[in-house]
């Protein structure tokens, strides 16, 4: 096996030669429990200060605290009474489900749950850690002083004591409760989840499929085709179209729009005519006039263009919820061809149906063997036509249509249950082809994304994945630097008179402890924002995926760098090369190391708890982040002060953005297994966690509700995947435990422990493959439920026989929450939807509605430049008339 000096020569040209110096990695860790106190009366006299701040200011400016009034005024609750200062947090504490719902959504929710959760186990498992174990530590005898942090943790038990058979007793009764929250909380999981995906909404009826292959990327072609597995299901189709030159279009006309803005906003104070110089100009000219006629041409262009990228869309499935609409051979866009005009009006002929129409469109179909008919040659299939041969289908579009449409596409059907069964179902044998999942929000996607292929999003997802494992081992340079750097030691040797001033106070003692942690917790919010641009550049399709890869990147550097390399108190160099000649010495690492962290943790956990959810509470961030771009960006125009600059991190107070769920799970996962891996240790710790997550489930309770508008809803898909962090928690914690066995020389406890591991990890992938595949989908039974009571399963029915016999397909049952039947008239809709007769008012007034509801539904996956309205100047700070004579073109004023 290759030596331990090799490997560390290996690393040498990686990583600086000081890492391999203990001295970067000096911790103080044997903390004084005056310390600590004195910790926990700096802490809460800042979070005093913050929650005056917050109770004065509410009284004042009470939308300070209520962002959301400005983006989401249907979904704030009443402002909160504001007599007492302490009020408000009894009123968050006991808010209804209900309400955090109806008002936040079900990620939201969850994440509430999240830290009710955590305090339940934290708070079980101290009746038994504090009472039993802190005696049993404070009378080990084993030399260390009374007023020392290590004498209320294992650290004091004496080698070979039959006290650890305490230890051993509070990590079985810690992992049954948190491995019985777990399952508990799955079962909440799989309700709500439920609850979610039973709603009317048409987005949880649509579908992602991606890696369509060539053969199939024509709108007529994969409707025929999707028609055939899925008869009378399918609602809408809207297939990717390359747009890049209307997208251009749309890029240049925002640029436009808010040069002329800047230009008028210019004259209005100076009252002189900006001049410009753009191109190849040779002499300025009136800014104003210039990008008043390029803002005018932009517009015209860019409509004409949308006209021809809906003549595209349009062949997608009938917007007009299926009426009678004419279809004609659309003009080539750019440089596409025309769609075989064959082919677009063979779909509306008398005789025509799904297997004629792929057979006129080069379909061949295939015997029950799965041989394929004679003109297709010998060979079979090859790759790129993607059919099973099995699947009795071959498949083919023009060369035009590869070119003009893209791989992915969003399938919304009319039925529940087509819907649940498309999720599930592997339509195509080869890997990746025709593959559909859950499709994300329209508000929820990257756009620009949906030219990614499978095979370069392959690709890029190994380069970050090199890349975040490069940076996992190179970060720790900058940690442990200013881990050595802000340490006790270093600070105090730096400054003398700061050293003088700690001896003779404690508190200022305790303040300088203070800084470390507060460093590490600003280093590591540099993270999110670059891993979150990693997952734009590997293809995420969604928002909330990047979010979800996010969080685990970001939890391993937190483990990594924070809780390991900080904990370690060695070179990271030895620790790798120790672990790598013999891995059995990592549990005695562990063993040697961690316990003495106990305090540093507490201390870390106390800053988190009270200075760090204080500065949230009164949004310091959201304040200087409004503060830098008045400072640093241009804030004249409305569109300016709306606008977001440095990709979110520069916005007005007013505008709160969304909420970064992989950056606080991420980092309030790591106190969780901070928590339970001193839980039996050092079980002091869990009073500082006790005191973190209650304040953070009132805190985040009231941003949820009053300040954050999630730009994405899930339906609590979160949950999984912190319910893995817990159970990591818990293995880290039978680790440390390990370790100190070891070192106790206490064997026969260490067995024990060992079943444990097996028994916990057993246990929590027998419930997860329980719930998770439970929750991820609504069950059959329902969704044929749902459908038979929204009247969905008649619909495709009536769609089914209707395209079959060459007829007109009926008006489809209108599906949307966005306009709800009042109650009166819900018996004379569902006559009209069944052909029974009604009032003709109801009946015209119902159909007109359903058609625009069709159409906008349809309209929500269409990609953004298609959709994206005229743009006018926005001139609140001018009269029209006075805007009217600056522009000289008043029509392009709104």
């Amino acid at each position: 096996m290759e030596s331990a000096i090799d490997f560390r020569r290996r690393l040498d040209w990686l990583l600086p030669s000081w890492l391999e110096n203990a001295n970067a990695y000096s911790q103080s860790t044997d903390e004084d429990m005056i310390d600590v106190a004195y910790t926990i009366v700096v802490n809460l006299a800042i979070f005093i200060i913050f929650l005056g701040v917050f109770t004065v200011v509410r009284q004042y400016y009470p939308d300070m605290y209520a962002a959301k009034k400005f983006v989401a005024p249907d979904r704030v609750p009443p402002n909160m009474p504001n007599d007492t200062w302490f009020g408000w947090i009894k009123d968050m504490y006991y808010l209804d489900d209900d309400t955090l719902i109806s008002k936040g959504g079900y990620d939201q929710f969850f994440f509430i749950r999240f830290y009710r959760l955590c305090l339940r186990i934290i708070l079980l498992s101290c009746i038994y850690c504090l009472t039993v174990l802190i005696p049993i530590n404070g009378t080990g005898n084993d030399g260390t002083s009374f007023g020392s942090f290590d004498r209320w943790s294992m650290t004091n038990i004496p080698q070979k004591s039959w006290k650890c058979w305490f230890h051993l007793a509070g990590i079985y009764i810690v992992t049954l409760i948190t491995i019985s929250a777990l399952e508990s909380e799955f079962i909440v999981y799989a309700k709500f989840r439920h609850e979610f995906l039973k709603q009317t909404k048409s987005h949880l009826r649509t579908v992602l499929v991606d890696g369509i292959p060539h053969k199939l990327r024509n709108p007529v072609v994969l409707r025929a085709y999707l028609d055939l597995l899925y008869p009378g299901a399918v609602k809408h189709i809207r297939l990717g179209i390359n747009i890049k030159y209307l997208q251009r279009l749309v890029d240049e006309r925002e640029q436009a729009v808010t040069n002329l803005e800047r230009a008028m906003y210019a004259h209005y104070i100076s009252h002189t005519r900006p001049k410009v110089k753009v191109g190849k100009m040779t002499h300025e000219v009136d800014a104003i006039v210039y990008y008043t006629q390029l803002l005018d041409s932009l517009n015209n262009n860019i409509k004409k263009e949308q006209l021809r990228v809906r003549e595209v869309a349009g062949l997608l499935d009938d917007e007009n919820g299926g009426n009678d609409r004419r279809h004609r051979p659309h003009r080539s866009y750019g440089m596409y061809a025309d769609i075989d005009e064959e082919v677009v009006l063979h779909r509306r002929s008398s005789s025509s149906s799904a297997s004629s129409l792929l057979a006129s469109s080069g379909v061949q179909l295939a015997d029950r063997e799965g041989s394929l008919s004679d003109d297709h040659d010998d060979e079979g299939f090859d790759e790129e036509d993607g059919i099973n041969e099995t699947s009795n289908l071959l498949v083919s579009s023009t060369q035009h249509d590869r070119r003009l449409f893209l791989s992915r596409a969003f399938v919304t059907f009319r039925t529940f249950t087509a819907a649940t069964t498309a999720k599930q179902v592997i339509h195509m044998q080869l890997a990746g082809r025709l593959a559909m999942t859950e499709a994300p929000e329209p508000t929820d996607i990257t756009w620009v994304n949906m030219y990614m292929t499978r095979r370069a999003t392959a690709f890029r997802q190994y380069l970050v994945d090199a890349v975040i494992i490069l940076l996992i081992i190179v970060w720790v340079a900058p940690v442990t630097l200013l881990s050595y750097v802000f340490s006790y030691d270093a600070v105090t040797e730096a400054i003398p008179s700061l050293k003088r001033l700690a001896e003779e106070y404690n508190i200022v003692e305790s303040m300088i402890d203070l800084l470390q942690p507060i460093v590490l917790v600003a280093i590591m919010n540099l993270l999110p924002p670059l891993l979150m641009a990693l997952g734009v550049f590997e293809g995420s399709i969604a928002l909330s995926v990047n979010q979800f890869r996010a969080y685990h990147r970001y939890f391993a550097f937190q483990i990594v760098n924070v809780f390991l390399v900080n904990a370690i108190a060695g070179s990271v160099i030895d620790a790798i090369t120790t672990v790598y000649d013999s891995p059995p010495t990592v549990f005695t690492m562990f063993g040697n190391s961690l316990p003495k962290m106990g305090g540093f943790f507490t201390n870390y956990l106390l800053v988190k708890a009270l200075t760090g959810l204080g500065m949230e509470l009164i949004r310091v961030p959201a304040l200087f982040m409004s503060l830098g771009k008045k400072l640093f960006t241009p804030n004249t125009t409305p569109r300016d002060q709306q606008n977001l600059f440095y990709g979110g991190s520069m916005r007005n107070v007013t505008n709160p953005g969304w909420f970064p769920f992989h950056k606080i799970y991420a980092q309030d996962m790591l106190l969780f297994v901070i928590c339970l891996t001193y839980s039996c240790v050092a079980p002091l710790t869990l009073i500082a966690g006790i005191m973190y997550f209650f304040l953070a489930s009132v805190i985040y309770k009231h941003q949820m509700i009053y300040i954050y508008e999630p730009m994405y809803e899930t339906g609590g898909k979160w949950w999984p995947i912190m319910a893995r962090g817990m159970v990591v928690a818990l293995l880290f914690a039978q680790a440390l435990l390990t370790g100190m066995f070891i070192l106790k020389e206490t064997y026969t406890e260490l067995y024990f422990l060992l079943f444990l591991f097996a028994l916990t990890l057993t246990y929590y992938f027998y419930v997860a493959s329980i719930y998770t595949p439970l929750a991820a989908h609504l069950p059959l039974d329902i969704a044929m439920a749902l459908d038979e009571h929204h009247g969905y399963r008649r619909d495709a029915a009536r769609q089914e026989a209707a395209v079959g016999g060459g007829g007109r397909p009926p008006t489809t049952r209108k599906s949307s929450s966005s306009s709800r039947r009042r109650k009166s008239n819900a018996e004379g809709s569902d006559k009209a939807i069944s052909g029974q007769a009604t009032d003709g008012d109801e009946v015209v007034e119902d159909v007109e509605e359903e058609a625009v509801d069709e159409m906008f539904d349809a309209d929500d996956y269409l990609q953004p430049s298609v959709r994206a309205p005229v743009v006018y100047p926005e001139v609140e700070f001018l009269d029209r008339d006075l805007a009217s004579k600056i522009t000289n073109a008043s029509s392009l004023l709104a």
